[in-house]
């Protein structure tokens, strides 16, 4: 794999420890998409979501979604 999809995907979960104001407007909405197609993702392996449809991120409770609400 090329080194830049690989730096991006142990990247992922930095999301969580670095507040939204101190990345630049650019960094952060690619990280939150990356960060959110991985928590999808992880829901469409387990079987816990079925249907894209379904999930409603701006009602949705579930904490890994807390951060990207900002």
């Amino acid at each position: 794999m090329p080194a830049g999809i690989i730096e991006d995907v142990r990247a992922i979960d930095h999301i969580l420890l670095t507040p939204m104001q101190a990345m630049a407007p650019q960094s952060s909405v690619r990280r939150s998409l990356r960060y959110l197609c991985a928590r999808i993702g992880e829901r469409l392996a387990l079987g816990t979501l079925s249907d894209l449809s379904a999930l409603d991120l701006a009602n949705e409770q579930d904490l890994v979604f807390f951060h990207l609400k900002s």
